[in-house]
């Protein structure tokens, strides 16, 4: 038969006749079942579409003030040793420092923020992002309509990836508004709550409550939303010699964040005034068991 078929198709092309003979399906299946998705290389979860799927215990460090005067490539490298160091957030406050005059270079934000989180989705690695150090008056003293317009662009990077707060130490009616402009604008993405410095609680919108604790050992209330952050009272006395911007002091990493860790709450190392990122406490922090 297969001869048969094969004489008839050398008969009419010779003959002239245009013919076309069709190529059996190598996948009969037109809707194959994908692949599954890629282990990540390091522990750390990625953030779900949906809040509520799930709560990853943060711990990460941040040069949160002065990032955006690093180059591209130390951002990667900070990114880079968070993602192999047990850790698994990098902090910043979105505008920087309010010496620097942010404000008049947005378009810089932009850039460095792109390169951010393009990192961290490569490393999944978490972005913790305090929009407004409420003491910068360059910011909080925009309208509703520009912090709208951040809003958006953030929203614009998908849910995944990133935890947003709309302010550090936040407070009064524009606090309420913005947080609330947020809830709205960010519906789904995971959300961080931080009016007055040490607030105890919030409503279920907020995956995290972000604690400015005073000392060390104080850990907040018993809500396991409860993230650990050495900026305000503690920042000083355990950065060596007591000075803004100096490196962490080790020991003290260790006797700041190893009982809340336990305690299934999450721990930030807000590195406030850092030129440059500290290795050795993201390290040291990603180690503690």
């Amino acid at each position: 038969m297969k001869k048969y078929i094969l004489s008839m198709a050398m008969i009419l092309l010779l003959s002239g006749c245009n013919i076309t003979i069709p190529i059996p399906n190598p996948n009969p299946n037109p809707n194959p079942t994908p692949d599954p998705t890629p282990t990540p290389t390091n522990n750390v979860p990625t953030l779900p579409n949906n809040p509520a799927l799930l709560k990853p215990q943060l711990r990460g460090y941040g040069a949160v003030n002065e990032w955006l005067k690093f180059s591209d490539s130390t951002l990667k490298a900070m990114v880079d040793c968070i993602a192999t160091s047990g850790c698994n957030m990098v902090s910043i406050e979105l505008f920087g420092r309010e010496e620097e005059q942010w404000i008049n270079h947005l378009d810089t934000v932009k850039a460095k923020f792109s390169v951010l989180m393009a990192e961290a989705k490569a490393k999944n690695v978490i972005v913790f992002i305090d929009m407004v150090n409420w003491g910068d008056t360059s910011i909080v003293t925009q309208s509703d309509s520009w912090f709208q317009g951040w809003l958006d662009y953030l929203k614009g990077f998908g849910n995944t990836h990133m935890v947003v707060q709309v302010g550090g130490e936040a407070s009064g009616d524009q606090a309420t508004r913005w947080y609330t402009m947020a809830e709205n604008t960010l519906s789904g993405f995971i959300l961080s709550y931080n009016i007055g410095a040490r607030p105890s609680t919030a409503s279920s919108k907020y995956t995290y409550i972000d604690y400015h604790s005073a000392s060390i050992g104080d850990n907040g209330s018993s809500d396991k939303r409860i993230m650990c952050d050495t900026d305000s009272g503690i920042l000083n006395s355990i950065m060596n010699g007591g000075v803004l911007g100096q490196t962490f002091i080790t020991a003290d990493i260790t006797s700041f964040a190893t009982t809340p860790l336990k305690d299934g709450k999450s721990v930030n190392l807000y590195g406030y005034y850092h030129n440059a990122p500290d290795y050795n406490a993201i390290n040291t922090l990603g180690k503690i068991k």
